[in-house]
């Protein structure tokens, strides 16, 4: 047991005859170890919470539209997700042997539900004075159940404000089904090959069915919302985690061609910095992506949507595996690292402000006004984390983990918003 979990930490070197057991090199395992908390993804994850910001001040505000795109910023968060979900049960699987769908969950509940909870009686409150205590109750129904894209995809019933919840619920559907199914195929045995393959499956469907209706604008809404049209940034994240940890934590052969391939990349000059020069490309693409693919565009279903994934995880894999490179030096600036930290709870409370001036004063806010709701959302956001989500994070934590915290521990990796 003990040999089988050291090859599982280790990427071996070429033996130079095949016969005896591969000996572990040591520069790589200890270029990649466990993940623990990276302040450059969260400032990947700050880059895609100020993207939808600015867009959504144009849409609901009143300011200019300077990044059309800015909703992109969702598919990084999709990405991240996948990314840092992946690579958490990976990790646990390692390990202990196994992953403990309890504790996930409870670490998720602890994570999401607070936030939520404590948004939802102030939405309620603001939209009580437009609509109907029972409109009110229907449209926040979706968003606890977490199905509002659902609902939203297919016009089922009014979401009064809360049809921005439709990112939350693709992320909830998918910690509902990827943790226990990456547990069962790990139990089997068979390596990471099928769990890749599942989700390059589940990639090649969700880009082909978006390109199928992407020339159909009837199409449009039901693409964006849908699940099985939005799942593939998810997807895109996990793959990563899986490619990486593949590459990283397993033996590989030389003697097959994607071993000799793989190899080869790793002893190029200058190693793991053709990964930042990636991350770098992939950083240019996403503002490029913000400043043109507005949601409207038949391009942005068919080819922005999944360029933007890939991109994101050219950044992800590049901070992750060049810590100290120029990339992650860059998105781990204070202000960027800040903004992703609150990127939950900017996202959560980001339109109430908006929606609530639309209310009460029955226009759209001027520039100043959209200003200052942005001021109101940051110190809410503020509040919530200080005040709400750290503390319950590190109850949920000690539940799962005991009550003696590491370093890890008082910061822990965050997945998506």
């Amino acid at each position: 047991m003990a040999e089988e979990m050291q090859a599982i930490r280790t990427l071996t070197r070429p033996p130079r005859n095949p016969t005896p057991p591969r000996q572990p090199d040591s520069d790589h395992r200890s270029a990649f170890p466990r993940l623990g908390h990276r302040p450059a993804l969260d400032g990947v994850r700050g880059l895609a919470i100020l993207g939808v910001l600015v867009v959504h001040t144009n849409t609901f505000g009143g300011w200019p539209n300077l990044i059309p795109g800015g909703h992109l910023g969702v598919v990084v968060f999709f990405v991240l997700s996948g990314f840092l979900i992946t690579t958490l049960l990976l990790e646990e699987y390692e390990a202990t042997g196994n992953i403990s769908l309890r504790g996930f969950y409870l670490r998720r509940a602890a994570r999401l539900l607070p936030a939520l909870l404590l948004l939802l009686p102030f939405h309620a409150l603001v939209w009580g004075f437009r609509v109907s205590p029972t409109e009110v109750a229907l449209s926040i129904l979706p968003v606890v159940l977490y199905v509002s894209n659902i609902v939203r995809a297919n016009a089922m019933i009014p979401l009064y404000g809360t049809s921005w919840t439709w990112s939350l619920a693709v992320e909830e559907q998918f910690y509902m089904g990827w943790p226990p199914l990456l547990r069962w195929l790990l139990s089997k045995r068979w390596g990471l090959w099928i769990p890749m393959l599942a989700c390059l499956a589940v990639i090649i469907f969700s880009c082909s069915f978006r390109a199928v209706y992407a020339n159909e604008p009837l199409w449009h809404g039901y693409l964006y919302y849908a699940t099985e049209s939005r799942i593939d940034g998810l997807a895109f994240g996990c793959l990563a985690a899986l490619v990486l940890w593949q590459v990283t934590r397993h033996p590989i052969d030389p003697h097959t061609r994607l071993g000799a391939a793989v190899q080869w990349c790793l002893r190029l000059p200058g190693g793991t910095r053709w990964l930042e020069i990636a991350g770098w490309l992939g950083l240019i693409w996403l503002g490029y992506s913000y400043r043109v693919y507005d949601n409207h565009l038949n391009e942005t279903f068919s080819f922005a949507f999944p360029t933007a994934a890939l991109a994101a995880v050219m950044v992800v894999l590049a901070v992750v595996t060049r810590p100290t490179g120029w990339l992650a030096r860059l998105l781990s600036n204070r202000v960027l690292v800040r903004f992703g930290m609150l990127s939950y709870g900017l996202y959560l409370w980001n339109l109430l402000p908006i929606q609530a001036w639309r209310i009460f004063y029955e226009e759209r806010p001027g520039r100043l006004a959209t200003a200052g709701c942005l001021v109101v959302t940051y110190i809410a956001a503020e509040l919530s984390f200080r005040f709400v989500e750290r503390p319950i994070i590190r109850w949920a934590k000690s539940k799962t983990k005991g009550d003696k915290q590491t370093k890890d521990d008082k910061n822990p990796p965050r997945s998506g918003r």
